[in-house]
């Protein structure tokens, strides 16, 4: 019932154009005369959808495949957020922030949350995983706090 009241709301929200795949791998830096360009390649899932879903993907693919410490987290979502109404101020838009946000969490909590979450909690808890974890990143399990990193301020996911 939850999915589908989110659902429909998102379906009241400002839509726009979106590519819906927005990670790491599809964003590229060219040298431009002034500084760098930002290229998105992979269009494939592009369409219609509500304003902030791609802003959203990025936080949420990105604090998905990486571990970030809660401050870090934080840290990237409001740069993210930030810049991104940046880029609807400097193409006119003058709408409610609070829409943007809303469209922004909404994408995460379905789009990651419940699309990713059984198989991630399933990762959490494989002893073989986390070892792993620890020798790639040379600090212990305890110092990634698996319970925060699905809890917060952002619809249940922050990070």
């Amino acid at each position: 019932h939850q999915r589908d009241r989110l659902f429909h709301a998102l379906d009241r929200v400002p839509q726009t154009f979106c590519h819906f795949d927005a990670h790491r791998g599809n964003l590229l830096l060219q040298a431009a005369p002034i500084g760098t360009r930002l290229i998105m390649i992979d269009w494939a899932t592009a369409g219609s959808g509500p304003i902030g879903a791609d802003a959203g993907m990025l936080l949420g693919v990105a604090t998905q495949r990486t571990f970030f410490t809660q401050h870090a987290c934080d840290a990237l979502d409001a740069t993210i957020f930030a810049h991104y109404l940046t880029g609807l101020r400097s193409v006119g838009w003058q709408g409610d922030e609070r829409l943007v946000r809303f469209g922004y969490t909404a994408t995460i909590a379905l789009r990651i949350v419940i699309g990713y979450l059984p198989d991630d909690l399933h990762t959490w808890l494989d002893d073989s995983w986390c070892a792993s974890l620890e020798a790639r990143t040379g600090s212990p399990i305890g110092d990634f706090d698996r319970s925060s990193c699905w809890s917060g301020s952002m619809v249940g996911y922050t990070c």
